[in-house]
């Protein structure tokens, strides 16, 4: 695989990037574009690929789980994301035990 690597300058302007960056040659030519989360996501991607496999949860845990958030959902509908997430992270614990 080929490689081009950035100058500093040009790495700072990319990590600066709130979207996408459109990539040109010297005349102008738009050559492809970068997304900075997008590469960020690739180079996670790659960290764990070189670690040793994590558990997974089993397919009836997963279902356990969602019927009980969604039932709590239907019971307060006003539930923030950030309380979904809470009631998922404490069905989990309580479940391993």
């Amino acid at each position: 695989m080929n490689e081009l690597i950035l100058t500093e300058e040009q790495t700072r302007l990319l990590a600066a990037a709130r979207g996408p960056v459109v990539v040109r040659d010297a005349v102008g030519t738009e050559l492809g574009m970068i997304d900075p989360y997008e590469a960020e996501v690739i180079r996670r991607h790659k960290e764990r690929r070189n670690q040793p496999p994590e558990r997974g949860i089993p397919a009836a845990e997963v279902r356990d789980c969602m019927q009980a958030l969604v039932a709590e959902h239907a019971r307060r509908p006003d539930m923030t994301p950030a309380e979904a997430v809470a009631f998922v992270r404490t069905y989990r614990e309580q479940s391993k035990q």
